[in-house]
């Protein structure tokens, strides 16, 4: 039985099912790691040769987290002993904004590195403004961290959620939410790929209609980094929340979130710190701060210290993931 049958028989979906790990996984006993860049061309079973995963164990849960190859984990004790080593403090974490932004199509200053992907849609969701009786529209298809944040609001601030069905066409699902559309509804907040049955979901026209119609536009995009091509720009939504620590194979632990640069003043900051303001001032008689002592970007979401060692090694992923091209990995993950 081929793989793909075998994998519709046992009723697995795609967004629990590795783009990288599924070919045969062959034990390794060490970390040692070689140079990457003349190996590009590499086949997949020596791609599995590259982790150190129980030859036991067949992985099918990057969607709930990724096995970090062995360039990762590597990186990951040399700067971590770097830091025990030198005492050396992290002080440039736009490194790994910048990298991220080239994969994902985003200005850097857009970015905010968080811990995961509800961080992220927490951020969003209690940045936005709403009042009683507002509606938010999701989804019957939402991951507990996309959808308890709005739960928690219609708790604690009487807004109302509503839910629609996904088609079994794009045209379908579109029509769907059209139909849930009210005068009440101010957020439209959906997956792009949902962790029930790995749909990849019309992203970019739900997020059209949304702008046409005055919607706020939030995408819980834990999936897509790593598995398949796409554009944040493109999609133009006004928040997106990710992942590195799934398909990108990125320390666990490792986030992002998008803010359209038309939404950030508009979004409401619940923690402020280092990192998140251009100035203060303790001396003066009476201290303040005004909206213009926040960082113009989003990074203003992103607070204090940050684990340096885990940027690192999360900018290795990246270099991985490179090598292998996303071309490559959308053909394999669609065979």
């Amino acid at each position: 039985m081929d793989r793909k049958n075998f994998l519709k028989k046992a009723g697995f979906a795609l967004a629990g099912i590795p783009t990288i790990l599924n070919a045969n996984i062959v034990e390794t006993t060490s970390v040692e790691t070689k140079p990457i860049g003349s190996n590009a061309n590499r086949d997949w079973k020596s791609i599995a040769k590259e982790f150190s995963i129980n030859k036991d164990i067949i992985f099918m849960n990057n969607g709930t987290m990724g096995i970090s190859p062995n360039l990762v984990l590597k990186s990951l004790q040399e700067e971590f002993e770097k830091v025990a080593f030198k005492g050396a403090y992290p002080s440039d974490f736009n490194r790994l904004k910048k990298a991220l932004g080239k994969i994902v199509n985003a200005p850097h200053t857009t970015l905010a590195i968080t811990k995961n992907v509800t961080e992220g849609l927490n951020i969003a969701c209690f940045g936005v403004e709403l009042q009683r009786d507002d509606e938010v529209i999701m989804t019957t298809h939402e991951h507990v961290g996309g959808c308890a944040p709005w739960l928690y609001r219609a708790k604690m601030e009487g807004i109302r959620i509503k839910t629609f069905p996904l088609g079994m066409t794009a045209a379908e699902t579109l029509d769907n939410l059209k139909k849930a559309i009210t005068a009440k509804t101010k957020v439209i907040a959906v997956p792009h790929i949902p962790c029930t049955i790995g749909q990849i979901m019309p992203i970019k026209e739900i997020c059209k209609l949304a702008r046409e119609k005055g919607i706020i536009s939030i995408v819980d995009g834990a999936h897509p980094l790593g598995m398949i091509r796409f554009d944040i720009t493109d999609i133009d939504c006004d928040y997106y929340a990710g992942c590195l620590h799934k398909w990108l194979l990125a320390p666990l632990g490792m986030g992002y979130v998008y803010i359209n640069p038309n939404r950030l003043n508009a979004t409401r900051v619940h923690n402020v710190g280092a990192y998140s303001l251009n100035k203060f001032d303790m001396t003066v008689e009476i201290p303040i701060m005004d909206s213009a002592d926040l960082v113009n970007e989003t990074q203003r979401f992103s607070t204090g210290t940050y684990c340096g060692p885990m940027y690192e090694a999360s900018l290795k992923a990246i270099e991985w993931y490179e090598s292998i091209g996303i071309d490559r990995i959308e053909q394999r993950g669609k065979r």
